[in-house]
């Protein structure tokens, strides 16, 4: 059997120098891919996948209130913020470094978490008397008027809005099954559709429902 013969002499020479200029080539495709990624970055897709989220009432669908987070002294304000009355009962939701808490005269705010910077605001013209939810890019709220809302967490566009009945407790966000439950002061308890609102099921309790469900 026959065996490829090896360059020799200016042959090899050659070989090794193509073999040089094609690792340079690779070398320059590969940072200029990387230098355009870092330039133009893809939109921040808020999740539930890092320790700092806390992205519905309790933290998760079972109210835990946990998170594997450690917070050391010492303890201070990073920022703080007057300006619209919060009631006493809506906790803050963060994902992705936005924070998200409704308020009393209707609005929808957004901020940065770690500056306290507004990105955008979202007027629901009812007021919002519980947290609201993330899940994948879209918050979730609820207003006393009785439609439930969601919007894009970027910019605040609203994606759907449906009437749920008057509420005054958080939704809650079943990632799992792509739904969102929400209870009413009229009895009914809705789970909507994470990607267009429509109802999947409603179930009349008979009586108001005060209580977050869970």
């Amino acid at each position: 059997m026959r065996h490829p013969q090896r360059p020799t002499g200016p042959n090899r020479r050659w070989a090794a120098v193509l073999a040089a200029v094609f690792s340079a080539l690779s070398t320059i495709v590969l940072i200029t891919q990387l230098t355009q990624a870092a330039a133009n970055p893809s939109p921040r897709v808020p999740s539930v996948s890092t320790a700092s989220d806390w992205p519905q009432l309790g933290h998760d669908p079972q109210r835990t209130n946990y998170t594997t987070q450690q917070v050391d002294p010492p303890y201070c304000y990073a920022w703080k913020w007057y300006e619209v009355p919060m009631a006493s009962r809506a906790q803050p939701v963060v994902v992705s470094g936005r924070l998200f808490i409704g308020s009393m005269d209707g609005v929808m705010y957004t901020r940065d978490a770690t500056t306290g910077a507004s990105l955008w605001t979202f007027n629901a013209g009812s007021p919002i008397r519980h947290s609201a939810g993330v899940m994948s890019d879209t918050v979730i709220f609820s207003t006393q008027a009785g439609d439930t809302y969601a919007l894009d967490t970027i910019n605040g566009a609203l994606k759907w809005k449906i009437f749920t009945g008057s509420s005054s407790t958080a939704p809650l966000l079943d990632a799992a099954r792509g739904r969102i439950y929400v209870a009413s002061s009229n009895g009914q308890l809705t789970a909507l559709n994470l990607s267009n609102g429509s109802p999947a099921w409603q179930y009349d309790s008979g009586a108001p429902i005060l209580t977050r469900p869970r």
